[in-house]
């Protein structure tokens, strides 16, 4: 028996959360810890929930999803983060 694995969604568009959750709720064994529209909302629901993916906008008000990764892995190592964006740079560094 396989452990759910739990996924933040963090992007400030909320039409793009939704279609994330759509998506990842139509695979087996993965749960939505929740969901954040800024850096440190993604942080705090990291942390609160022990999620084991967050799915990261790079580009988001306040707190961006770079800074926000940094934070998720200093503090949570074990955390993977995939990066989402439609940044138009070619050259963006998370690490």
């Amino acid at each position: 028996m396989l452990l759910a694995i739990k996924v933040v969604i963090a992007d400030d568009h909320p039409l793009i959360r939704e279609g994330l959750r759509r998506i990842l709720s139509l695979v087996p064994d993965v749960v939505i810890a929740g969901e954040a529209e800024s850096g440190e909302q993604a942080v705090e629901l990291t942390r609160r929930t022990g999620a084991d993916v967050v799915l990261l906008d790079v580009n988001m008000p306040g707190m961006n999803g770079i800074t926000a990764c940094k934070l998720i892995k200093a503090e949570m190592p074990g955390t993977k983060v995939i990066a989402l964006t439609i940044h138009d740079q070619e050259n963006i560094y998370l690490s």
